[in-house]
């Protein structure tokens, strides 16, 4: 069964002993969810790839230098080279979601 697309997010995020709230909408909001889901895995484009996160490294990238978002990359060898699996940092509270 297919997960309902995620819209829109409320969260709070704690980094340094400071919170901030912030809303992320889009395939960001549904990355840093899945991020969230994952705990100290984290996830990967492959893991994601059912459509959404073709640009999974874009969606990363906004969280962390548009939202604040500590998030770490290890880079995982497979066939043909490496890919990275990101890995949440920062402890997120995600307070609402608002489906599509």
């Amino acid at each position: 069964m297919r997960q309902p697309k995620v819209k829109k997010i409320t969260a709070t995020i704690w980094n340094d002993g400071e919170s901030k709230h912030f809303e992320v909408k889009g395939k960001p909001a549904r990355t840093l969810c899945e991020l969230v889901k994952a705990a100290g895995r984290g996830v990967t484009a492959l893991e994601l790839s059912n459509t959404w996160a073709l640009r999974l490294s874009a969606y990363i990238h906004d969280l962390r230098h548009k939202y604040g978002v500590k998030i770490i990359t290890h880079r995982e060898p497979h066939d043909g080279g490496t890919h990275g699996r990101y890995v949440l940092i920062s402890p997120v509270d995600i307070t609402d979601i608002q489906y599509k």
